[in-house]
């Protein structure tokens, strides 16, 4: 009987199949993570398009844009607001809970039945309130309020996206400024964070104006007839890494502070004179040198997010942009300054 020989894959064969399918695995690697991170910017970018119709939705049927965070001991409310001062004679503070303009709008993006959880307007601080009763007394994590790109912590009540300040000097943290405002006092009036508080005034005691959409405490209502720039080349909105800026990676977690649903959580303090993506360090134990630390509010508090590259924006018209991290500081505060008489194209 006549004995078949079967031929077998050499040692040195089988090494050099192992090597081309290592190289068109590390090919092919790229192209994978680059297609992910394709589709979660797309998610990220629907959910500020629905924030954004949020916000237009409000403001069409209120005649206003929502506070930043609100100072007084109501919910949003017309005849409680106050041009300069709490509404109907309130406190603000660190441990005054009160909503959030990511809050306001949850009726607005289909969380109706959420918002119905908060306790009505003539409760004090009615966010406080409601939270007291939660488990762990921190409002459900929002799905729209996360960019898929950030894994920070997914399980809490953070946010990815932070109302627009405009540009803003800001004189607090590691005491290091990498990105003085005097330099833009010829294009507007140099304002502090705490805009339209008379405690903490402008130069001459007066109430600082706000030149963006958002305040921290909320002491500024924004019409859209204050919008002489134009709502499409206004920046609403942008994105913000919530592990990269102390108030909302430590500050949010107190119970007097409320998350994504409470004033002062880090949620509308985007700064436009800090450029995108500036490198944070969340790891940074101390304000030394401290450039990069969560509280150099000098440079955390500028909008940011996982995405390479740059940004996704929203704009007062509901209009969603990306703009490059190398967008000059001057270029961004014209499209985030509303009234500043510098519009700069959407599409820029």
């Amino acid at each position: 009987m006549t004995r078949r020989r079967v031929r077998a894959f050499t040692l040195v064969e089988l090494l050099v199949v192992i090597a081309i399918i290592g190289v068109l695995v590390a090919l092919l690697l790229p192209a994978v993570q680059a297609a992910r991170e394709a589709a979660r910017r797309s998610q990220c970018q629907n959910n500020a398009k629905q924030l954004g119709l949020g916000l237009v939705n409000y403001n069409d049927t209120k005649g206003h844009f929502p506070l930043g965070g609100e100072a007084g001991m109501t919910r949003d409310s017309n005849h409680r607001y106050h041009e300069g001062g709490a509404p109907n004679g309130g406190t603000g503070g660190l441990n005054n809970t009160h909503m959030s303009w990511l809050a306001a709008i949850l009726p607005y993006i289909e969380q109706q039945q959420l918002f119905a959880q908060i306790p009505p307007e003539n409760t004090f601080a009615p966010i406080l309130a409601w939270m007291m009763r939660l488990p762990d007394r921190m409002p459900p994590p929002v799905a729209t309020f996360r960019c898929p790109s950030d894994d920070y912590e997914r399980d809490l009540a953070h946010s990815n996206y932070t109302g627009s300040m405009g540009p803003t000097c800001h004189q607090f943290g590691c005491n290091i400024n990498n990105f003085p405002c005097e330099k833009y006092k010829d294009y507007w009036e140099l304002v502090n964070i705490d805009h339209g508080d008379p405690a903490n005034p402008c130069p001459g005691g007066q109430p600082c104006p706000l030149h963006g959409m958002f305040s921290r405490w909320g002491f500024n209502l924004v019409r859209l007839k204050q919008l002489t720039d134009g709502s499409s080349n206004t920046i609403m909105f942008g994105e913000k890494r919530p592990a990269y800026e102390g108030h909302s990676a430590e500050i949010t977690r107190a119970v007097g502070v409320g998350w994504w649903a409470g004033t002062n959580s880090g949620y509308a303090f985007g700064n436009s004179i800090i450029p995108i993506n500036y490198d944070i360090d969340p790891n940074q134990i101390a304000c030394s040198p401290g450039d990069r630390h969560i509280w150099n509010l000098n440079t955390s508090m500028g909008f940011s997010s996982h995405h390479p590259g740059g940004a996704l924006f929203c704009y007062a018209d509901g209009s969603v942009h990306f703009l490059p991290e190398s967008l000059e500081p001057l270029m961004l505060s014209f499209l985030a300054h509303k009234s500043d008489g510098n519009p700069i194209n959407a599409s820029y």
